[in-house]
């Protein structure tokens, strides 16, 4: 991964924990095009088109402008694509007589960039909820059905926006976007009535919930969408990859967005990093309108319906689920696990913990974006080697007793997520056909928003029976999807 590359994802991520909404720029905008002429490789070349046919497909080709074109580092990109209908080719030809002589050109993999503004999500708001709830009035309950709200919506609508990114990704992702924009905005707009007394509390948990609910419903119509254009814009040998730098991003959000909310916050008040994602997001909404190009051109046809019970992804869904249930748990309860196990105070223990997950997300970013992308190993692979980390993580957390060995079984974990969770999305992508793409990623979404609810709910209710009990929970969950790994994989046909 390249420093760009990296600098991209992690502005992207930020923005994904805010949103999450995801936006991707796989095609960059053309540069060095002059009509149907272009500089490459200090030469000017011409875009070769027309409406005849051309051997031995035949196939015609394209002088449009992401058929044939040069990025900001200099690549050409020569682009197959399908337009109302019709398949184009690419191909450029040279305005100079370059002579005898040995010429080499060099083959990059397929990559997939995360813009600036791609993602910002919900992360920023993780440390302003609690002391903002609190100063209007609300109640613990109250705050925590605001994630709780925004995960159900998320897990209602995730495979409707699926389906309907299937005539087209673009559209969904800008009304996804400018609909978590305004969510944010109502509801900054709706805890500053609060603050200054000109709503009354019992209606302005009602409106703040609902701006909640509205953010949720919106949101959920990007992550799937990108998960499909990552689908539409890699082959099936570079999808692994292109999953896996989706999941770095969201993983340098879970690092980054809460920094950003709290210096935010610190600086210009609770309310700040509310309207900051708001900006964000409208930022974003630009930049999709203006640059991103549409991955599902004209002229293809919506795939049917997907159950999540098709015996080719029901088995992955099971598994994505346990996978973010687990995780959710862990991360629910291990502040808890830390001061109990390690008899910390208060200051200390946010010290300690802070360390330790930082710790752990920058291992799991560094495996899916550095690790997965360039050893471009399948999914099946990647299960076999990420469940027994992360079953190993988990086992040593329950018998870990110092703060080295806590750090460690975290790291352990983020190995085991960082591998297994490209997995499974790469597994699903591969497992139905290129038209059912926006279907199963909507599937996979609603899946992992399933496990974001029941997360929270199961790991702290376990915790109260037995502080261990998180961490058996999900050592079992992971053992049983590996036992059963051969049979899902012949399941999905892969």
């Amino acid at each position: 991964m390249t420093f760009r590359q990296l600098f991209l994802a992690g502005s992207a991520a930020l923005s994904a924990l805010l949103l999450p909404s995801c936006a991707l720029e796989t095609l960059a905008p053309p540069m060095g095009r002059s009509g149907d002429q272009l500089v490459f490789s200090g030469r000017t070349w011409t875009v070769k088109g027309g409406t005849e046919l051309f051997g031995p497909g035949p196939n015609y080709f394209s002088k449009d402008l992401y058929s044939a074109y040069t990025d900001s580092l200099g690549y050409l990109h020569l682009n197959i694509r399908q337009i109302d209908g019709r398949w184009y080719c690419s191909e450029v030809i040279s305005n100079e007589n370059l002579g005898y002589g040995t010429y080499t050109w060099e083959v990059a993999p397929n990559q997939v960039d995360l813009p600036v503004n791609s993602v910002l999500g919900l992360s920023i708001l993780f440390p302003i909820l609690g002391p903002l709830g609190r100063a209007l009035g609300l109640t613990e309950v109250q705050v925590g059905l605001f994630s709780t709200g925004y995960a159900l919506m998320q897990f209602l609508l995730s495979p409707y926006w699926g389906r309907r990114s299937e005539r087209g990704r673009k559209p969904v992702l800008l009304v996804g976007i400018l609909g978590f924009a305004a969510s944010f905005l109502l509801f900054g707009v709706f805890a500053l009535l609060g603050e200054r007394g000109l709503v009354p509390p019992g209606l302005l948990f009602f409106l703040l919930l609902l701006a909640r609910l509205l953010g949720g419903a919106f949101s959920s119509a990007t992550l799937p969408t990108a998960q499909a254009y990552v689908a539409d814009v890699t082959g099936r040998e570079n999808r692994t990859a292109g999953m896996a730098l989706l999941g770095a991003a969201f993983g340098l959000a879970v690092i980054l967005g809460p920094a950003l909310g709290a210096g935010l916050a610190a600086l210009f008040g609770l309310l700040a990093p509310v309207f900051f994602s708001a900006g964000i997001a409208l930022l974003n909404a630009l930049f999709v309108y203006l640059v991103l190009p549409e991955s599902r051109p004209r002229g293809q046809e919506a795939g049917a319906r997907l159950s999540p019970f098709d015996p080719r992804v029901f088995p992955l869904l099971l598994l994505g689920l346990a996978l973010n249930l687990s995780s959710v748990a862990l991360e629910q309860t291990i502040a808890f696990y830390f001061q109990d196990r390690l008899l910390l105070g208060g200051v200390e223990t946010a010290q300690k913990v802070g360390l330790a997950l930082v710790f752990y997300g920058v291992v799991a970013v560094f495996v899916q974006g550095v690790l997965v992308r360039k050893t471009g190993w399948p999914p099946r692979v990647l299960l076999s080697l990420g469940l027994p980390l992360g079953i190993l993580g988990f086992v040593l957390l329950v018998y870990a007793k110092t703060f080295w060995a806590l750090a460690l079984g975290l790291a352990l974990q983020g190995v085991g997520q960082g591998l297994a969770l490209p997995g499974v999305t790469a597994a699903l992508s591969l497992a139905v056909g290129e038209g059912e793409q926006g279907l199963v990623a909507g599937l996979n979404s609603s899946a992992q928003a399933l496990g974001r609810m029941l997360g929270p709910i199961v790991g702290t209710g376990l915790y109260r029976l037995a502080p261990e009990g998180p961490y058996v929970l999900g050592a079992s969950l992971l053992l049983l999807a590996l036992l059963f790994l051969p049979a899902l994989f012949r399941r999905a046909r892969l």
